[in-house]
């Protein structure tokens, strides 16, 4: 990323985050403790979130992990002497003051696929329409500094899926990225940015206009603090969020060593589909792309081609019953 700008303040008020009516403070701070706990990471929250019911009995349960072979005996002993406690705060005491609302692991918002990969994250931070978390979704990714032939193809490929009620995932970087979302933004479907930075700052600050928008009619989410500014180092981690939201990833433009290939890798561990997009041959921003596809990538032209890919798993999502009945609804028979 060599030496990025500063990311820009957001207003949480002004994009609607507030706490969410369901959420459980008690979780929160639980969730909070085992993030900020020395020797405990995702794969370990995920073993943790298989014995137990809450994050709050979890930790409520710290004598018994060692037993239940769930944590080493180091990282137990950590936990038992509290050396989570300064840092957990602070993080609550930032979310808290500036009105972030958070969905956490064992919350009915949470997103069923991402609880499932092998490193789901302990809770999201979320700007929103936290509906569009049970959405299916589709992964546009790719380059930075694209083409105009990448432009456009993402514009293209997003509107078609979005305009099928596939919500567009990417995460709101130039490029590639921004048209993205504003292909998803411009029909039903919608779309999602997942953030390498605190869901409070803009990154890069030229994308406010897409930071507003989606905070208006799409969702932003992020797992980082509030205030974690950009690092080299956040956005891998980010990655595995955009693959785990998503049925697949599209990789738009991507040169030979491109962050997008990260995420078409992760995509397949988490046994996700890997879509590509052909490009002119001169161009080396498509020889990422290319070689995905002589890996065995699916060759994607238009969004047509991976809705056809996607077929029999969008088809679950129309057979599944909603999430809650509609709040005007009156039960059959009542006056």
């Amino acid at each position: 990323m060599g030496n990025p700008q500063p990311p820009v303040q957001a207003s949480p008020h002004e994009s609607c985050a507030m706490p969410s009516p369901a959420e459980s403070d008690h979780e929160f701070k639980a969730c909070l403790a085992l993030r900020h706990c020395p020797g405990i990471g995702p794969k370990t929250w995920k073993r943790l979130f298989s014995a137990f019911p809450s994050a709050r009995e979890a930790c409520r349960r710290h004598a018994e992990w060692t037993q239940m072979r769930l944590v080493d005996a180091r990282a137990a002993e950590s936990y038992a002497r509290g050396r989570y406690r300064q840092a957990a705060m602070a993080e609550y005491d930032a979310a808290r003051e500036k009105g972030l609302r958070t969905v956490t692991f064992f919350d009915p918002d949470f997103p069923d696929p991402l609880r499932h990969i092998p490193d789901p994250p302990l809770l999201l931070y979320v700007v929103g329409d936290v509906s569009l978390l049970h959405s299916p979704a589709v992964a546009l990714v790719g380059a930075r500094q694209c083409s105009r032939y990448g432009f456009d193809a993402a514009m293209r490929l997003g509107r078609d899926l979005a305009r099928a009620g596939v919500a567009v995932v990417s995460g709101l970087a130039h490029g590639i990225d921004r048209q993205a979302h504003l292909a998803g933004l411009s029909e039903v479907g919608g779309s999602i940015a997942v953030l390498g930075t605190g869901i409070d700052l803009v990154y890069p600050d030229s994308n406010m206009d897409v930071w507003k928008a989606l905070a208006a009619a799409g969702l932003i989410v992020s797992e980082f603090p509030p205030g974690a500014h950009p690092c080299p180092g956040h956005f891998p981690v980010r990655n595995r969020i955009i693959s785990g939201l998503s049925l697949g990833v599209t990789v738009i433009e991507a040169a030979g060593r491109s962050g997008s290939l990260i995420t078409a890798k992760l995509a397949l561990e988490q046994g996700r589909e890997v879509f590509a997009l052909p490009g002119p041959v001169h161009l080396p921003t498509f020889e990422g792309c290319h070689r995905l596809i002589k890996e065995g990538a699916l060759l994607v032209q238009n969004g047509q081609d991976i809705l056809e890919a996607l077929a029999p798993r969008l088809a679950e999502y129309v057979r599944r019953p909603p999430l809650r009945a509609p709040e005007d609804a009156a039960p059959a028979g009542s006056d």
